[in-house]
């Protein structure tokens, strides 16, 4: 299986932190569904997430939409 770019993760967490539902996070991200939501699994299990509230609130505290300046 492909990696995914760090480019296409943060575009994908940016989305889902900004509330967006799958479908539109999918279409946003030209992708299927179902890959979105394989992409979006992985993420969640390696940030440590339970849900989707729990991973939002995770990507903010590890501060991982923010790029090191």
């Amino acid at each position: 299986m492909a990696t995914v770019s760090d480019d296409l993760k943060l575009a994908l967490l940016r989305l889902l932190v900004e509330g967006h539902e799958d479908k539109v996070i999918s279409k946003r991200l030209g992708i299927s569904l179902r890959t979105y939501q394989r992409h979006l699994a992985e993420i969640m299990k390696r940030i440590g997430a339970r849900n989707r509230s729990h991973g939002g609130y995770l990507v903010h505290k590890m501060r991982l939409l923010y790029r090191d300046s």
